[in-house]
This record gives structure tokens, sequence and C-alpha cells, in this order.
């Protein structure tokens, strides 16, 4: 693993290397807790792991919590099979708590002579001469020596690209790739997590970087909702769009704001629409039919005010609550679906501990009950980025967006 100087990829990197330390002590219990013994006592194969921390000035600068954390990992890491190589620009860049834990010390050209004797931990009047790649190390006294140079200074990012290209096509054991937050939660992202309707995904949880998924199984409701309608169109649009390729085959989206643009949706006649989809609940209903599908209500403030007969309503959300295989999914700005949340119809399938938040405001909302609000809920996000909140407890997501192609970043600077 190699460090770079992201600070993102450097907080999933750290990450890593902690669960492997984890994953790596379990494994070598019933052998002393101990690489060596486990490679050679168990005849197992497992790769030594080599990581790399290049520029360590500029990574503390960023990342304070590593002067707690490393001098631990790095005093235990050798029993399990890890290597830290840390580099830094200075005598005193890393610290005494860190580089204590380090038994082999190199140091290159430094500008002044009691430099080596800080770095190397013993006095010296060697300095190492005017050369490219020579430097002092200590091993049984301390001793000049000199890097290999394979090629001249001037080719030399592009041989080493050439290099590990080459690398690349012969060796098929690559190290782990460090989870990043991905610019856009596009349909190749989310790909491989799409499952079953236990499972359906919304987005990348932006702290573990790992897929956040609703459960539409044991909840005939769904509530998606902002500040404002327009918020939510990217996000719905790719969440229908979703839905449709789980290939249900009951499938009606009233769009009552006209905003989605999406095909086959239903933007007029309500009234007779319920109606339609009453009926159809009840033939399924007896017929015992198990067809599996979604309404989607684009606008529920709308559609309600467009029927103007709350018992059609009452009646649709009771057929969904006992057929079960088909659920709603509503659609509109907080205060909207706010008016209707003690409504009978409303409470029989939504839940308002459940559902999902896009964008800014979730703090000052007060229509899904959030049991652990904090700061975080405060920053002006975008609305790519959202809440999934699950029992009342909310977790912050990089939201779908099929729509878009241009990076994005987490927070409106504007």
């Amino acid at each position: 693993m190699v460090f770079l100087g992201d600070d993102e990829k450097f907080n999933n990197l750290f990450k890593m290397i902690k669960q492997e330390i984890n994953n790596r002590k379990k494994l070598f219990a019933d052998y002393g807790g101990e690489y060596k013994n486990y490679i050679t006592k168990a005849d197992k194969k497992l790769p030594l792991k080599v990581v790399i921390l290049n520029n360590y000035d500029s990574i503390y600068e960023n990342n304070g919590n590593v002067y707690d954390e490393l001098p631990d990992m790095i005093r235990d890491s050798e029993r399990y099979g890890i290597v830290f190589i840390l580099t830094g620009s200075a005598s005193n860049s890393i610290h005494t708590r860190i580089s204590q834990n380090c038994h082999n010390v190199y140091a290159f050209k430094l500008k002044e002579q009691s430099d080596y004797t800080t770095i190397l931990g013993q006095k010296t009047k060697i300095i190492p001469r005017e050369i490219d790649g020579r430097g002092l190390m200590v091993n049984d006294g301390v001793h000049e020596f000199q890097v290999a140079t394979i090629f001249d200074t001037e080719d030399s990012n592009e041989r080493l690209l050439q290099f590990i290209d080459k690398l690349n096509e012969s060796n098929s054991s690559k190290a782990d790739k460090i989870p990043t937050l991905p610019e856009i939660v596009n349909y190749e992202v989310i790909t491989p997590y799409i499952d079953t309707l236990k499972n359906i995904p919304v987005g990348i949880e932006r702290a573990t970087l790992e897929a956040s998924t609703i459960d539409v199984v044991s909840t005939p409701g769904v509530i998606i909702t902002s500040n404002k309608i327009e918020n939510t169109n990217i996000f719905s649009k790719s969440f229908i769009d979703l839905l449709i390729k789980y290939n249900n085959s009951f499938f009606a989206i009233l769009d009552v704001e006209n905003n989605l643009d999406i095909d086959n949706s239903i933007k007029d006649n309500f009234g007779e629409v319920v109606d339609n989809l009453i009926s159809t609940l009840e033939k399924l209903k007896e017929s015992k039919e198990q067809k599996t599908g979604f309404i989607v209500v684009n606008g529920l403030d709308k559609l309600v005010t467009k029927l103007n007969d709350n018992t059609k309503l009452v009646k649709l959300t009771s057929l969904l609550k006992e057929y079960e295989e088909i659920r709603m999914v509503v659609i509109d700005a907080y205060a909207k679906i706010k008016k209707f949340a003690f409504e009978a119809w409303f409470t029989a399938i939504f839940n308002v501990n459940y559902g999902i938040w896009v964008g800014r405001g979730l703090s000052d909302q007060n229509l899904i009950h959030i049991s652990n609000i904090n700061r975080e809920m405060s920053k002006d996000y975008k609305n790519y980025m959202g809440y999934v909140i699950n029992e009342g407890y909310a977790t912050l997501v990089k939201l779908l967006d099929f729509i878009n192609t241009e990076e994005q970043g987490d927070i409106d600077e504007g």
C-alpha cells in the first residue's frame, strides 16, 4: 500500500491497516501471535504487507490522530507481517514516539552534522559524500551507504511508470485498493450492490465507504423528502430507475409535479388512476397472486389536492398494507408531507422514523424523527449528499446520481 498525500485516502488507508492488524492478530492467535510462526508452523502463505507513508510532515499536519495511533501500530506491526516505511523532510519530521519503534533508520544528506546524531541515535563524524543517493545508516556502527541508480534522474519518472506497468502485467497479486468516496455514485458504482428488495442501494456511506441500502420488504411505504421537492429530482429519478431495474412486474409513477421527465409516467387524470390502482390491488388480493412492484407519487400534497377525496387514499393505503407485495414511495418537501403525518391513511403505511433526506437542513426539519442529531447535520450539503434514516438513526450518504457526469464535492461553497 502506498500513500502519496491525499487526506481522504490516508484516512481510509489508516482504517484498512488497523483492520488488517486486528485480522492478523486473530489469525495468529494459535501461533504465538507471530507472523513468522504462522508461516513456518502452519505451512501457509500470507503476503508480507508494506505500507509507505511518504512525507510524514504533511500527513501529521492534516491528520493529527496519527500521533496517538501510529506508535502502537508500528511497534506491533512486524510480528503481524506488516512493514511501515516513513519518509520525512527534516531531522525532526518524525516524532520520537514513532521513530523509537523503527529498527532501521536511513539518513540522506542533511544540513547540519549534529542532525545525523539526532536521527541515527549515535555520535558520528562521518558525513556522506556529495553523491546522489549517498547517506548514513546504523548497522553495528554508523556506515555510509549508496542507493542504486538504475537510470538518469531526468528520465526517472517516465522510466518508473514503465517499470510499474511491466510489474502489473506480470504480477497478478496487487495491494488492496484504498476505498474512496466516488465522485459520482452512478450505476457502475452501485451495480455490485444490487441484490434484493431487502437491500436496495441508495448511495455510498461517507464514513464507511460502504453501500447504504434500504429494506422495502419490511415497510410498505418509503418517504423521500427535503426542504424543497426540487432538491430531490436527481436522486428520485436515479432511485426510480434503479427500482425499475429490479424487473418488478408492477410499476406506476404518478408525476403530479410533472418534473421527473421519466418515460411512461402519469401526469394527469389522477382520480381515475387511483381508482384503477385500487381495482388492480383488489383483484390481486382476491386472486392471491404475488406480484411485486411500486407506486411512486412525486408530489404528495398536489395529489391529495387533486383527488379532493381522502377516502380513495384510505382505500389505497389499506390495500397496500394488506397486500404487502406492492410498496408506495412518496416524494415531496417535508413541510408538505408533514400536513398528513397524523392522517390515518398516511400512518397506515408510512413510518416517520424511516426515510431518505436529500441535501441540507435535516437538523431543522420536524417530519422525520432523528435520534442522533449532531453538528454535521447543519452543514450546507449539496443535493447529491443526504441521509438515510433507519429507526430514527441518520447516516450521511452520497446519493445515487445517474444523471450527472461532472465531478462533485460534498459541501456547497456558495
